[in-house]
């Protein structure tokens, strides 16, 4: 520094002369504040620079502030710092920003700003820098899975729940936010479920039919709630399993000729009297049917190859004559727990054969009549013992020995009347 300065002595004013006086370095830098905060957005260009408040020192020359250091928390060096010399002797400096900032990663820097002056030694100050992270939408909703399965049944109620989706979002505030929906363009246009589309919780809207529809697919979109959001899909597979609600269905067809329940009383054993075919729409256990035969007193016999076709058969001879008629149940009953069945009962008729003679019910008669009767006149009545049906019935006649050729006979009244007037 340079000072002039003026004397007076006795005889007056003297003259003056420049002395120079020396700076000492007496002064540190300071900064305007000690603590400093701003935001910079997620994924700003490296390069950036961001103006900061320059230190200050009441020192000249090489004692005025000559330098900046970064210090603190600058995880993964993500700041550096770029200084310039204004005309004023200033030392402005800039943050700038030198790698990728991703909040999700880190959110924010705590760093430490120390200026220092050219003293030997340096004086300096440091001021607390913290830089905020601005988050942008640069996440998409993850799914915790990206498939989901479950298992639920025809009979489950509507308005159970049937499973929860999970997805999150890194980034904060409404960028973050999840909501859920069911495409409806790629699935479920029927609408048998809905989704909660704040938890994700699945549920069914509507009754199930597995033998309509045995597998649903639903197309699970997770977005969030940014000006532009974005989007990630999950696909849910509900597999639908088998309740026992349909009963056996049965159909008998009898093998007689006009398709009636007959058989004839001449059947061998081991000749068909019915065919049975037996279904279940329901599916696995409770489509296994089984197949029952009762009544018949053992004279009737199930059969079966394949537990889909069932056969009725003769299993003994049988008696027209002993029993023109039978009552059969056949029974179809599935595996449910409790089971459900079908019934179809009939009556069998057993259709005669000529398998028996006409029998008189005494070998000989005898019958006292007057010499002169007149054609017509009653003499006695035979009684056969056994008829049969009427195709067993036949014309009877009456056999004389020479000469008693006067009578005549009607087999079916068994009435043996005069034929010509005397005998």
């Amino acid at each position: 520094a340079c000072c002039h300065q003026e004397l007076w002595g006795h005889e007056g004013w003297l003259s003056g002369r420049a002395q120079s006086v020396n700076d000492i370095n007496d002064h540190a830098p300071v900064f305007p504040k000690h603590h400093h905060t701003f935001q910079i957005p997620e994924h700003t260009h490296i390069g950036s620079r961001f103006p900061l408040d320059p230190a200050f020192d009441a020192d000249s020359g090489l004692l005025n502030t000559q330098g900046y250091v970064l210090k603190g928390e600058n995880v993964g060096q993500a700041f550096r710092l770029e200084t310039r010399r204004g005309p004023n002797g200033v030392l402005y400096l800039n943050l700038v920003v030198s790698n990728v900032l991703d909040r999700e990663n880190c959110s924010s820097y705590s760093l430490l700003l120390e200026a220092y002056d050219g003293g030997s030694p340096p004086r300096s100050t440091q001021m607390t820098l913290d830089v905020a992270i601005q988050d942008i939408n640069d996440n998409a909703p993850a799914f915790n899975q990206s498939r989901y399965h479950t298992l639920i049944s025809e009979n489950l109620k509507p308005g159970s729940s049937i499973l929860q989706v999970f997805a999150s979002d890194a980034d904060e505030g409404d960028n973050g936010a999840v909501v859920y929906e069911i495409n409806r363009r790629q699935s479920d246009p029927d609408q048998y479920f809905t989704i909660d589309s704040r938890t994700g919780v699945i549920k069914l809207n509507k009754g199930l039919d597995y033998e309509m529809r045995k597998v649903h697919e639903l197309v699970v979109q997770a977005r969030d709630k940014a000006m532009h959001p974005e989007v990630t899909t999950a696909f849910v597979t509900i597999h639908v399993r088998d309740y026992n609600d349909n009963q056996p269905t049965m159909t008998i067809i009898f093998l007689s000729e006009d398709g009636s329940p007959q058989i004839s009383e001449g059947a061998q054993p081991g000749q068909y009297v019915a065919r049975i075919s037996v279904s279940d729409p329901d599916y696995g256990e409770y489509s296994n049917v089984n197949v029952s035969l009762e009544g018949g007193d053992g004279k009737f016999a199930l059969t079966t190859k394949d537990n889909i076709i069932y056969l009725i058969c003769v299993d003994q001879l049988l008696d027209r004559e002993e029993r023109d008629s039978y009552d059969l149940r056949v029974t179809a009953t599935d595996s449910g727990t409790p089971p459900l069945r079908a019934e179809s009962a009939f009556v069998l008729k057993v259709m005669d054969v000529n398998d028996n003679p006409p029998l008189f019910d005494q070998q000989e008669y005898k019958q006292s009549i007057p010499e002169v009767v007149y054609p017509g006149s009653f003499v006695l009545q035979v009684t056969p013992d056994r008829w049969g049906t009427p195709w067993d019935a036949g014309w009877g006649c009456l056999s004389l020995p020479p000469p008693c050729v006067a009578l005549g006979s009607r087999a079916w009244g068994g009435v043996v009347f005069s034929y010509y007037n005397g005998i």
